[in-house]
């Protein structure tokens, strides 16, 4: 069935309005017999391009604006195996999933979401998701809804106050118009381990680094950059072996490529150097943070100073020496 007739067939039923159009009717506007428009009907509602009423014997057609909210409101018993296949897959999918109009009219809501926001078909996204009042700071929504844009992605702040990323794309329905599907994670659990890792990682009094695979200073806690006599804008994107005295070069190359190959360090003793040239020793750990395919982004690198430590050992060592001699 060419795309040109389902195309004209869509116009002439819209063209009849919300009241629909009979076979026959159809029929006689694109100029095909009755045995071959019903064919073609049958066809595009099939495709989720049309849905019918029954009317005495006859049926009435109409354009369905949008798939799943068409499926929204029927019966299992009257879907069609892929729209059955459609719907179930939408409907249960373990993320958020709201389809919304240009006018931010809620045409359906998934399983996911329902759980969280109650039954808010019908309802504006702003208002029942959001808990704003307009939507004027919508401002990514917005550049979908009113731009060219057919993808945007963001983050926002929902009424209880829990982080959702949205992933917004832009769909044409079979009638010209225009809806947008929204893909919801609520990443509030993660923002808040985000959040308490960072506290953690600036308030530790160890020595932490983020280091890139390609040796780059990512990130640098207070701890570190006090002892080490330089401000963070100073550090962060310059090589490792900026903080390690000449001494410790050669350990830093290999303990690195250890790094990259196995995901970690355990306890090694290295030297690092301050700005003005004050020595420190520490114990070197490093774990890895990686992406879903395990591949490494960073390290999480930890310092432990124990400079104070060594100058007792050399102390007690002298000791012990003059102590064998006399």
């Amino acid at each position: 069935m060419k795309s040109e007739i389902k195309k004209e067939i869509i116009k002439v039923i819209v063209g009849y309005g919300s009241d629909g159009a009979t076979s026959l009717e159809i029929g006689n506007k694109v100029g095909f017999k009755r045995h071959t428009i019903s064919k073609y009907l049958s066809i595009m509602e099939r495709e989720g391009l049309l849905r019918h009423k029954k009317l005495g014997r006859g049926k009435i057609w109409f354009v369905n604006k949008n798939l799943l909210q068409k499926l929204s409101s029927s019966k299992i018993d009257d879907m069609s195996f892929i729209e059955k296949l459609i719907f179930n897959i939408a409907s249960k999918i373990p993320i958020g999933l709201i389809v919304i109009d240009r006018e931010y009219n809620i045409q359906f809501i998934n399983d996911f979401m329902f759980k969280k926001y109650d039954n808010i078909t019908g309802k504006k996204f702003y208002t029942s998701v959001l808990g704003l009042k307009k939507p004027n700071s919508l401002k990514q929504i917005n550049k979908l809804i009113k731009s060219k844009n057919d993808n945007v992605e963001f983050e926002i702040i929902d009424k209880f106050d829990d982080t959702l990323r949205i992933k917004g794309t832009k769909v044409i329905n079979p009638d010209n118009s225009i809806s947008f599907i929204l893909i919801i994670d609520d990443i509030t659990k993660r923002k808040n381990a985000e959040k308490r890792f960072r506290i953690f990682f600036e308030n530790e009094p160890a020595y932490c680094y983020m280091i890139s695979p390609e040796g780059l200073i990512i990130d640098v806690n207070k701890s570190a950059l006090k002892i080490l006599e330089y401000k963070k804008e100073n550090l962060v994107g310059k090589p490792l072996k900026k903080i390690y005295a000449p001494e410790s070069m050669q350990k830093m190359k290999l303990f690195f490529k250890k790094w990259k190959k196995y995901g970690k360090i355990n306890n090694e003793e290295m030297t690092i150097i301050s700005k003005s040239g004050k020595k420190r020793t520490v114990i070197l750990s490093a774990n890895s943070v990686k992406n879903k395919n395990g591949k490494i982004l960073h390290s999480i690198s930890v310092q432990k100073d124990i400079t104070e430590r060594k100058k007792i050992e050399e102390k007690l060592k002298k000791t012990i020496k003059k102590l064998r001699e006399n």
